[in-house]
Parts: structure tokens; C-alpha cells; sequence
């Protein structure tokens, strides 16, 4: 217990004491504010980072949901692939048998070609010959009408001659 003599003196060290602790009481309040202010920041940063991990979750979703599209895809690919190859198994006993007989086939169409072009040729001759005939025959041409004039002459008088 305390000395009650020692009340006055402890008022009087409390009283000296008060505009400290008013001012202390002042110092806490501001800090108070700075660390309401603090969390309140905290708390929208805190909000913001939830809204960005929401963002996230769905992309990551969206992600998850193209990779199993992805995943469906390449299964899809793989199998046509499969079919690709069966379909190339069974049509290469076919094209070999082709290639086979493509052989033949090329040296004939060559020897047709060579005797189409020997064929180009000896036409080309013959056209050259018949201009050439064609050509010596229009002297004899004009030759066989003169003549035809002539004896058709000959003929009309003859004729008018013999109805006479």
C-alpha cells in the first residue's frame, strides 16, 4: 500500500504528467490514422489482388479447357492420321503396279510422238507439192478456158449453121 502523504505528490506528478500523456494520447490517435489509412490501402490492394487471382482462375479455366480442346484435337489428328496411313498402306500395292506399267506405256507414247511428228513432216511435203501442182495448173487453167472460149465459139456457129 501507498503512503497517503504520497497522494498529493502523486496528483502533482500525475498533473505534470497529463500534457504528455495528452500529447502521447495525440501521437497514438495520428498513428491510429496512419495505420487505418495503411490497412484501408492493404484492403484495396487485398481487393485488387482477389479480383486479379478471380481474373486469373478464369483464364487459367479458359486454359485448361482449350488445352483438353487441344487434347481432343490432336487425338482427332492422330486418328485420321492413322486412317491417312491405312489408306496409303492399301493404295501402294496399286500405284507400284502403275508405276510397273508406266514404262511401257511412256515408250509407247514416245514412238507414237516420233511418228507423229515423221507424219507432221511428210504432210507438210504433200502440202508443199500440191501448192506446187496448184501452181503450175493456173497456166493451164487459163489455157482451158481460152480453149473452151474458142471452141465454144465453134460450136455456137456450128450449131447456128446447122439450123439453118
Amino acid at each position: 500500500m501507498r503512503n497517503p502523504l504520497e497522494l498529493p505528490l502523486l496528483a502533482f506528478t500525475a498533473a505534470l504528467e497529463l500534457p504528455r500523456a495528452i500529447l502521447n494520447v495525440a501521437r497514438a490517435n495520428e498513428l491510429l490514422e496512419r495505420s487505418l489509412e495503411q490497412i484501408e490501402r492493404l484492403n484495396e490492394n487485398g481487393d485488387r489482388v482477389l479480383a486479379e487471382l478471380a481474373d486469373a482462375r478464369v483464364t487459367v479455366e479458359r486454359m485448361m479447357a482449350g488445352g483438353d480442346d487441344l487434347v481432343a484435337a490432336a487425338d482427332r489428328a492422330r486418328e485420321e492420321a492413322a486412317g491417312a496411313r491405312q489408306a496409303i498402306e492399301r493404295a501402294q500395292p496399286t500405284a507400284e503396279r502403275l508405276a510397273e506399267a508406266a514404262a511401257p506405256i511412256l515408250e509407247s507414247s514416245e514412238r507414237a510422238r516420233r511418228e507423229l511428228e515423221a507424219s507432221r513432216e511428210e504432210l507438210a511435203k504433200a502440202n508443199a507439192q500440191v501448192a506446187r501442182v496448184l501452181e503450175l495448173a493456173e497456166p493451164l487453167e487459163r489455157a482451158t478456158d481460152r480453149v473452151e472460149r474458142i471452141t465454144g465459139a465453134f460450136r455456137r456457129d456450128s450449131r447456128s449453121s446447122d439450123g439453118e
